[in-house]
């Protein structure tokens, strides 16, 4: 019994090495993994400022890992003769892919938490003075400090929807995989995944210009999985951190009643009946400037039960589809 199970451990750290080195041999995988959420925070970041880029940024990795590093290895393995060698033991393929799902859970966290944490060290000098940006109708409008924002996350709702997210990406990466078999197949359908998540998500186009027009709304819900997902992360992480600054001294100046819009602990992502509103200073053809709705009560129920609509559609799809080889 004891050799068995050392044989079984043993068997199971071989496996895991085995995707480690396959994962750090390719060029794309610690590309997408670590330096291109590290890219887009600091993109954003600078620009549109860490309180309205950071959500989306931070899990982006995550995504990029489940829809196009976990499908391709995947490919990868079905290609090589190395698998058939495996198959020729008594390994069952299901191990094969058990171990595949928890080498990649773990990179998903280990890619969450180093960008979170390279995040904050390279903003690290707006922690107590707060960033300093222009948006358009304003002059060197001062955030809150970054310590700030950190104070006000909603912790519980945060991690909830990056948890969601590891969750979706792992099964949506499976499906994908399990639908397509050519490797050129798998890519383009991940890289087009990927590339509409981060249109419609609230990173590329800003979430007020997606949530006031009906058809990027309807088609953000429709085209990509983890639109509610980060819609929470968004709404969990933005929490209540306007609060005494000079970008609130302004609004106060305008019209006083704005001053609401911004004081968010009504507004949480378990509540339906609250929304989520902010002042828009973006001005595009039939968006005003003024108040802006991003989740109302629509909103919120789609954002709460859609991930588990997707997750419930998805793994039969994996359960009768999936195959190691091509036929």
């Amino acid at each position: 019994m004891s050799i068995n199970k050392k044989t079984s451990n043993s068997t199971f750290f071989a496996l895991l090495i085995l995707v480690n080195q396959h994962f750090w041999k390719s060029m794309s995988g610690p590309f997408l993994a670590f330096i291109f959420p590290l890219i887009l925070v600091c993109t954003l970041g600078f620009s549109l400022g860490y309180n309205s880029a950071f959500p989306g940024a931070f899990v982006m990795g995550i995504i990029a890992i489940g829809l196009n590093i976990l499908p391709a290895t995947i490919a990868d393995f079905r290609k090589s003769s190395l698998l058939k060698r495996i198959f020729s033991t008594p390994i069952k393929p299901m191990k094969i892919l058990l171990i595949l799902c928890f080498f990649f859970f773990v990179l998903m966290i280990i890619s969450f938490c180093t960008t979170f944490s390279l995040s904050i060290l390279f903003f690290v000098k707006y922690y107590n003075i707060g960033q300093v940006i222009n948006l358009p109708g304003f002059d060197n409008v001062s955030l809150p400090s970054f310590s700030q924002v950190l104070s006000h996350i909603d912790w519980v709702g945060f991690l909830y929807s990056t948890f969601l997210v590891i969750i979706l990406s792992i099964i949506l990466g499976l499906t994908i995989a399990s639908v397509f078999k050519e490797p050129s197949t798998i890519n383009s359908i991940s890289l087009m995944l990927l590339v509409v998540t981060i249109l419609l998500s609230g990173l590329a186009i800003p979430n007020v210009v997606v949530r006031n027009n009906n058809i990027l709304w309807f088609f953000s819900y429709v085209a990509t999985p983890f639109k509610p997902v980060v819609s929470i992360s968004i709404e969990s992480y933005n929490g209540a951190f306007f609060e005494d600054n000079s970008f609130m001294d302004t609004l106060r100046q305008i019209n006083p009643s704005w001053e609401q819009m911004f004081n968010l602990n009504g507004s949480s992502w378990y509540n339906i009946n609250s929304t989520y509103s902010i002042f828009n200073s973006i001005v595009l053809p039939g968006l005003n400037t003024g108040e802006a709705k991003l989740f109302d009560k629509v909103d919120k129920i789609l954002n709460n039960v859609l991930p588990y609509v997707w997750i419930s559609v998805f793994l039969p799809i994996i359960f009768f589809k999936f195959k190691w080889n091509n036929r």
